[in-house]
């Protein structure tokens, strides 16, 4: 048994899942701010020990979207985003794949959501070993890079993920690697479809105030990208007073350096991230929060 917490709205409502003793990890929320427990949120039914089922993002009036394993029209079984709504399970306005071949392995993987539901982003499989980054617009799906299973006529694959979609739905941010190797990130615009690509990183989340925040190859060298340009995270409190280091262990290491910052609270002045921590010749990542007040 286990669990997983993927996001909390303003009224304390967590989701994520729980993985059960059959190995099937499935979607569930819990009520923290009134002391509740996990519980299990509505899905088809079809046994998730293969592929997992599970919620990732949740709006302040408890709007649920994630992932639900569903059976297409030839009868196979695949990942598709879903919503739910007052707590049950919502697909109606999703354009699901046909077959099993439109969404090989996998299928869907979801990371993100935008504050009203429309948008949501994550990675569509093509099963070869191939995964394009994705984003479904009113349950519309667009693969970002990636229309076909190879790219090139030697047969190269890819992969990538949109990790992060803005609060307003209008921008996605993730990775594209063309090689398994190299990484390129990127920046999407739901309306226009233009993307802009910032080579060697991976956009990871977006700020209210127009900053997307990018983390290099492991989560090493964090930036964030603003009006055209790109910046250390270190420059977001230079000059500031306080303590944004910490020995994790009184016997190991040195001191941190704040990295990348995976997460911002809706004023800004929350960041959730890591610490790179040097012990020994050796770079290790610690969780760490930084509060800017």
């Amino acid at each position: 048994m286990g669990c997983k917490a993927y996001d909390v709205n303003d009224e304390g409502l967590i989701v994520g899942s729980v993985i059960t003793s059959a190995y099937e990890e499935l979607p569930a929320y819990m009520d923290y701010s009134n002391g509740g427990t996990w519980t299990l949120l509505p899905t088809n039914g079809i046994s998730s020990a293969a592929y997992p089922s599970f919620a990732v993002a949740v709006t302040n009036d408890g709007m649920i979207g994630g992932q639900v394993i569903t059976e297409l029209s030839d009868g196979t079984e695949r990942c598709v985003p879903c919503l739910w709504k007052n707590f049950q399970l919502d697909q109606s306005g999703f354009e699901l794949p046909e077959n099993g071949d439109d969404a090989c392995m996998y299928g869907s993987y979801v990371y993100g959501m935008s504050d009203d539901g429309r948008v949501i982003s994550g990675w569509q499989d093509w099963g070869i070993g191939t995964r394009s980054p994705a984003v479904w617009v009113d349950g519309k799906l667009t693969r970002i890079y990636g229309e076909e299973p190879v790219i090139d006529e030697d047969g190269t694959v890819y992969e990538g993920i949109a990790w992060a979609v803005s609060s307003d739905g209008s921008k996605v941010t993730g990775y594209f690697s063309p090689d398994g190797m190299s990484i390129v990130g990127f920046i999407y615009d739901v309306t226009t479809g233009e993307k802009t690509e910032i080579p060697s990183y991976g956009g990871v989340a977006f700020d209210n105030f127009g900053k997307v925040f990018m983390t290099g190859v492991m989560g090493m060298g964090g930036i964030y990208w603003e009006n055209g340009a790109t910046f250390d995270v270190t420059e977001l409190w230079a000059g500031l007073d306080g303590t944004f280091a910490t020995d994790m262990t009184p016997d190991v290491g040195t001191d941190g350096i704040p990295s990348t910052i995976y997460s911002v609270s809706d004023d800004g002045l929350v960041l959730g991230g890591s610490f790179s921590y040097s012990a020994f010749g050796t770079a290790l990542q610690y969780p760490s929060i930084i509060v800017m007040k």
